[in-house]
């Protein structure tokens, strides 16, 4: 049985393309290099705030203490916190920092993988995937103190690709650990699930019996995940835990205070507006024709645009780990609109009109 187990590795190994191995490379590469100037930037003191340390603090308090109240906020406010907390036990801070630079380059495999169903060109797949390490809000996850919204983009990105090969159970896990990384971000893996749930409501096309029954028991439960989250981090006064803002309506949450909303809209208009045209520069070449990973990017638009909170406006939008928020499905987005010239020779030769083809052909 041994035998038969190193000869299946051996030959998965073989197989191996040369587009795969340069992406295996990239990421390994990729999180070596972070992880040394994480690791540099820790002992050498030039940390500048107190993320790593507050949350290294709260992961020893879950594992050490057994405080009820404490416990339930924090399941509503981070599960993953709980889940994973016996990773601060291998070796603190330093450890954690290293966990994250390479939870956020394997996102570059899964997207590998994705590109291979989707585009079905090795060398292409190859290439949008190598662009996710060097798309530059990136670096802001990977300098930026360790969070457990570092995780989001590796368990939303896996969770999608075991759902499109038909590994609906694990999927469901991933996406759950995707959401859990921190209150809201449940709202993502609700509004894919909640989108299969209403073509399955509508009769949009024929949907297999294991597809329904995903869409529908996920949207009843990451729906009542997203509810329950929301008492427990909104009322954490119930719970005697310190409270996170001065009200039950979350603004202080989302650093959404004192002004109006015309107030925000117009405020920092332009650094808002620059923020959008450089987050989206890169993809702008590639005609949208499904639009539905754009929606996903309305949550960080709605941020950025109701407040003026720092970290999530150019200049400093590429300097912290919000960008989890976005990236995903903005790589989502691009695996869903390109074509690859013999895939569009396909849409050319169905089209009548010749005014529809010169669209294509400029677009």
């Amino acid at each position: 049985m041994r035998f038969e187990f190193r000869r299946e590795i051996a030959l998965r190994i073989r197989n191996i393309s040369y587009p795969e191995l340069a992406v295996i490379i990239g990421v390994i590469l990729n999180s070596l290099m972070w992880s040394v100037i994480s690791l540099l930037r820790y002992y050498s003191m030039m940390d500048s705030v107190f993320d790593s340390g507050i949350i290294s603090l709260t992961l020893g308090y879950i594992l050490h203490y057994t405080n009820i109240p404490y416990l339930m906020y924090m399941s509503g406010f981070s599960l993953d916190r709980i889940l994973f907390s016996p990773l601060i036990l291998i070796d603190g801070i330093p450890a954690m920092l290293v966990i994250q630079e390479i939870t956020l380059s394997i996102p570059a495999y899964i997207i590998f993988k994705l590109a291979q169903m989707k585009i079905k060109d090795n060398i292409s797949s190859m290439l949008i995937s190598l662009s996710y390490l060097i798309y530059f809000p990136l670096a802001g996850a990977f300098y930026f103190d360790y969070h457990f919204q570092s995780f989001f983009i590796m368990f939303f990105l896996l969770g999608i690709y075991l759902f499109e090969t038909r590994h609906y159970k694990l999927s469901t896990l991933s996406l759950f650990l995707a959401g859990s990384v921190r209150f809201p971000f449940m709202v993502f893996p609700f509004l894919f699930v909640f989108l299969i749930f209403s073509k399955v409501i509508l009769n949009k096309g024929e949907i297999e019996d294991r597809v329904k029954k995903f869409a529908i028991l996920n949207t009843l439960l990451m729906g009542g995940i997203l509810i329950i989250s929301y008492f427990l981090v909104s009322d954490s006064y119930f719970l005697n835990v310190q409270k996170v803002h001065s009200s039950s309506s979350l603004t202080g949450y989302f650093h959404i205070l004192g002004y109006s909303f015309l107030d925000y809209l117009t405020q920092n208009i332009e650094n808002k507006i620059l923020t959008i045209v450089l987050i989206f520069s890169p993809f702008l070449y590639i005609p949208i024709r499904k639009f539905k990973w754009l929606i996903f990017t309305f949550p960080y638009l709605a941020l950025l645009f109701l407040n003026n909170y720092g970290p999530y406006i150019y200049p400093y939008f590429n300097h912290y780990i919000y960008s989890t928020l976005y990236i995903p499905f903005l790589f989502l987005l691009i695996l869903d609109n390109i074509k690859l010239p013999e895939q569009n020779n396909e849409i050319f030769e169905q089209k009548k009109s010749s005014i529809k083809k010169i669209f294509y052909i400029l677009t």
